[in-house]
């Protein structure tokens, strides 16, 4: 997922650039895992689990919501397949355009690009933060992190994928917020 500028975006009207437009059910996938997916998408309204299925054990990377820019990284950059998929938790309406034209608008619009190369360079950031929180915050300060950085996603995402993202159990996350 990556947070970006709204007004810098395209208008959603503009059917030249989001040229693809889903509707998707709950638990579908939207680019599922072995599967090269060179699309970004925009959430209009919905909630999509960014995972990495391994060794018979999902494990959540981040979550996209209304508003967000979402892709398959490692398959939007290379063309190639992941083992990262996304998959709707809710029902989600989605429009996107394909890497060609997203291509295309960055070399078109320098405003653009540089706002985009600012989004990366935060979702970076963004990626290595949370490893060290993983490794190196107790359970609760995981939480409480999570509460000061994202405070309405308890209104948007259900607490038991909140519970895997964080790498704790349902019950456990359920007790810290209690306490």
């Amino acid at each position: 997922m990556i947070t970006f500028n709204k007004h810098l975006l395209p208008p959603e009207t503009n059917s030249n650039i989001w040229t693809i437009k889903k509707t998707v059910v709950r638990n579908a996938f939207i680019d599922p895992p072995h599967v090269a997916n060179g699309n970004m998408y925009l959430v209009k309204k919905g909630a999509i689990k960014i995972c990495l299925f391994n060794e018979d054990k999902e494990t959540i990377l981040n979550f996209a919501t209304d508003g967000d820019l979402v892709c398959n990284l490692i398959s939007f950059f290379t063309g190639q397949s992941s083992q990262v998929y996304l998959q709707a938790i809710k029902k989600t309406e989605l429009i996107g355009m394909p890497k060609s034209t997203f291509d295309d608008l960055l070399n078109r619009d320098h405003k653009f690009a540089f706002s985009y190369m600012k989004a990366l360079e935060s979702k970076i950031v963004e990626i290595l933060n949370r490893q060290i929180i993983h490794f190196t915050q107790s359970p609760q300060q995981r939480v409480d992190i999570l509460l000061q950085q994202k405070p309405d996603i308890f209104q948007q995402i259900p607490k038991r994928y909140i519970a895997f993202y964080l790498g704790l159990a349902p019950e456990t996350l359920s007790r810290l917020i209690k306490s």
